[in-house]
């Protein structure tokens, strides 16, 4: 993650050859097979992801020693960028299209271009990066995001306490307080 004090100069960067990537178009298409056979829409698809990668980012935090950290929550996508997608351009295929992103960051769902979102997905997959990778996979099994409750907890009007609530530890989603080994 490139962190607060990261300011985007997409606007600045000169493409080259040595810093351009191209995705195999089979990489493209397997990924986007796999991903939109959940979603109606690529939107659907951008939104989930970034609130999931939000998920993961605060339980990460919350993991900190107290005095490494000022926040437990994470409340700006821009800060939690890869920082190796900052100095590529990035081509890849979908379906008939080709599109070159200049150095992708991550923006608020309802900012965010989707173009630039998915070919910053696919370079993690093409370099292998084992939590973008982890986050596909959890993605194209279903992972849901848990309930949320704007009543105070306790009251009779919350059900947060009814549905189990769900968190990415070490090998994916579990529910809250489950071991590995599947018991509580």
């Amino acid at each position: 993650m490139v962190g607060p004090g990261f300011i985007d100069k997409s606007d600045e960067f000169v493409v080259t050859r040595s810093n351009t990537v191209t995705m195999s178009a089979q990489l493209s298409l397997s990924l986007l097979e796999r991903l939109r056979e959940r979603f109606s829409n690529d939107r659907a698809l951008c939104k989930l992801f970034l609130q999931l990668i939000r998920m993961a980012v605060n339980d990460f935090l919350t993991q900190l020693p107290l005095r490494s950290r000022t926040s437990t929550q994470a409340t700006k996508y821009l800060p939690m960028t890869p920082v190796n997608v900052t100095h590529v351009a990035i081509k890849y295929t979908d379906v008939d299209d080709v599109h070159t992103i200049i150095a992708p960051v991550l923006a608020n769902t309802g900012d965010d271009d989707l173009f630039k979102f998915l070919g910053l997905l696919w370079y993690m997959a093409h370099i292998k990066d084992a939590a973008y990778t982890s986050l596909v996979e959890e993605i194209c099994s279903g992972a849901q995001l848990p309930p949320t409750c704007t009543s105070k907890v306790g009251s009779r009007s919350c059900r947060c306490k009814a549905v189990p609530r769900y968190r990415m530890r070490g090998g994916g989603w579990r529910q809250w307080g489950q071991r590995r080994g599947g018991g509580r």
